[in-house]
């Protein structure tokens, strides 16, 4: 198959300039999206975190504060933890339909790409296994495997124990499969965009979306997974280094307060941890769209792919079919 003629250097601009209309258009929706995914779990886990403090000063028995904790944990554990894991998923799924549609240029309200994200929930958490098994499982029997060896082999003293060494056996370990995890984001750069792109077609199978997603990633020449790679490297440091410094400020905050104060410190630069962490992912999200439609071009001389069936669910087909030919 002959390769489009198409420019193949994205440029820097075009990702800043998309990133930037993106996170302007989504920044307060994104705030309010957050709030609705973390705050039950932020609000129940963090008086059970500070729960010795909240009731040191309570007039209440031990069994009373006993029975207050288990009601805690059981709020954590049934309400707060589900409800962040099964919306956060609902939510990373809106995100990537929020910039599918923006580059198809079929304008969602913003019921309309909730509603549509839900669709695609067990679609996702089957995706996510597949690639588990698939990628991540195999790196953890096989890191699981060799710190196990290493403690067969003390143990028979077949070597002798070796404290540093197990300590740098671990580091090396867990760095390993750190930079292991990063190939790994990239190299699935595209994979739920070609879920929204793909889902409810006909030909949709997971067997034919990993094998479009390895098409994709053959096309992309080596000089664009660089800048992907580095890409999301950035984005990383960038998370981390702002994670270290709230949580430094807080914990400034907080040695100053006690008891519901510290609580309702904690709780805030968590919340807004949050929203700065998924404001980074966004932006990192936008920038492998970006690259998708480069690869997409490449691959079958046009960019978007307007996944009707799937719009259909919230969309008129006429909206559609005249989305499609401009």
């Amino acid at each position: 198959m002959d390769t489009p003629n198409v420019k193949q250097n994205t440029s820097y601009k075009d990702i800043l300039s998309s990133i930037g209309t993106q996170l302007k258009q989504r920044q307060g929706l994104i705030a309010i999206r957050v709030a609705f995914v973390s705050l039950p779990l932020i609000l129940t886990a963090v008086p059970l975190i500070y729960f010795g403090e909240l009731t040191k000063d309570i007039d209440i028995s031990n069994e009373q504060k006993g029975v207050l904790f288990v009601i805690l944990l059981w709020l954590v554990l049934f309400i707060g933890l589900p409800w962040a894991v099964i919306m956060g998923q609902i939510f990373k799924i809106e995100r990537i339909i929020w910039i599918d549609s923006f580059f198809d240029n079929v304008p969602l309200s913003n019921k309309e790409s909730w509603k549509l994200a839900k669709k695609l929930f067990w679609p996702s958490i089957l995706t996510d296994l597949i690639v588990f098994l698939r990628y991540y499982l195999p790196a953890i029997v096989l890191s699981v495997g060799l710190f196990g060896l290493y403690v067969v082999l003390t143990a028979e003293r077949v070597i002798p124990f070796n404290g540093w060494m197990l300590v740098g056996l671990m580091v090396v370990i867990l760095a390993a499969f750190t930079v292991y995890a990063y190939f790994v984001n990239v190299h699935l750069r595209y994979l739920l965009f070609l879920l929204v792109d793909n889902y409810k077609t006909q030909t949709f199978s997971y067997r034919s979306l990993f094998g479009e997603m390895r098409r994709l990633n053959r096309t992309t020449k080596a000089g664009e997974f660089t800048k992907m790679l580095v890409t999301v490297l950035g984005a990383e440091a960038a998370e981390s280094a702002i994670s270290t410094v709230m949580g430094m400020l807080n914990g400034v905050v907080a040695s100053h307060t006690s008891g519901v104060g510290k609580v309702a410190t904690q709780a805030a630069a968590m919340y807004a941890n949050e929203v700065v962490t998924t404001n980074k992912k966004y932006a990192q999200t936008i920038t492998f769209y970006v690259f998708y439609r480069v690869a997409r071009e490449l691959t079958y001389g046009k960019a978007q792919n307007i996944n009707q069936e799937f719009y259909s669910v919230v969309k008129t087909d006429a909206l559609l079919q005249q989305q499609d030919s401009k």
